[in-house]
């Protein structure tokens, strides 16, 4: 995953938060601190690493986030309602 910043100003630590469709569970996870919490584990919570805190304004971004996991449902749909900092944001 990436998060690009269109903010005029950095960003020093960032969350990440989505939702995990169907039951989804982490096998693998690199460059964060991952939760997942809630009914099924369906919220997800991503905090930067020491190393990945600040990302600069103006489209500044910071690529390279992302997990492996599994699922005991027959379909893995892309998770809902991604939100940086508690803002709702665009996904691709």
């Amino acid at each position: 995953m990436k998060i690009t910043n269109h903010l005029p100003t950095p960003l020093n630590g960032w969350t990440l938060q989505y939702e995990f469709a169907n039951g989804q569970t982490f096998t693998d996870r690199w460059n964060g601190n991952y939760t997942q919490s809630g009914p099924f584990g369906r919220d997800v919570r991503v905090t930067n690493t020491p190393s990945n805190g600040t990302i600069p304004a103006n489209g500044g971004s910071m690529d390279g986030i992302g997990f492996n996991a599994q699922y005991d449902n027959f379909t893995s749909a892309k998770p809902p309602n991604f939100r940086v900092n508690n803002r709702r944001c665009a996904t691709g």
